[in-house]
């Protein structure tokens, strides 16, 4: 009745399979259960200022997994006073595949050359739980590109530093 349960004890035991094999193997199971499928598309908006000077967007959030979320939405960056969210707030019921959120970009006049940056970010809203007790949030973040337009004439240096010790090397590439 129980030769299955005696095999598989020998087979641990025994010194065929290493302990270290089946601690990893546990650790590996428990770890599937507590993974959130959640995800966003795009995770990048790039906008190039010299052909828009506004700019109207979405980003989709996908919950995978079928589970209850709340996220609370806000702008992070150099970008942030001309971004507006015309969504602040997403509740993903157990039901729901997708949900989106609206922004609004409006750039200024002069955009300074170069990339700037700004962070969409959705941080999910937890409830406590009780006293004492540790818990992870989700945050996701959309980054929003803007480029600026380059003068006329420019140069782009990239700065390379090599540590030799006491000493440390500077090499510049134009």
């Amino acid at each position: 009745r129980v030769q299955w349960l005696k095999d598989i004890n020998s087979y641990i035991y025994g010194g065929r399979m290493s302990k270290k094999w089946w601690v990893w193997g546990l650790v590996l199971i428990m770890t599937l259960q507590i993974v959130a499928a959640i995800g966003i598309s795009p995770a990048k908006t790039t906008i190039i200022s010299e052909k828009t000077q506004s700019y109207s967007g979405k980003i989709m959030v996908i919950n995978d997994e079928h589970q209850k979320f709340e996220f609370t939405i806000s702008v992070e960056g150099e970008l942030k006073p001309y971004v507006t969210l015309q969504t602040t707030s997403l509740d993903l019921g157990a039901n729901d595949e997708y949900g989106y959120i609206y922004f609004d970009v409006a750039l200024p006049e002069e955009v300074p050359s170069g990339n700037s940056l700004a962070n969409i970010v959705l941080e999910q809203d937890l409830k406590p739980k009780g006293k004492n007790v540790a818990s992870a949030k989700l945050i996701i973040n959309h980054k929003l590109i803007v480029v600026g337009t380059y003068p006329d004439k420019f140069v782009t240096v990239k700065v390379n530093l090599n540590d030799l010790g006491k000493e440390i090397e500077m090499i510049s590439e134009v």
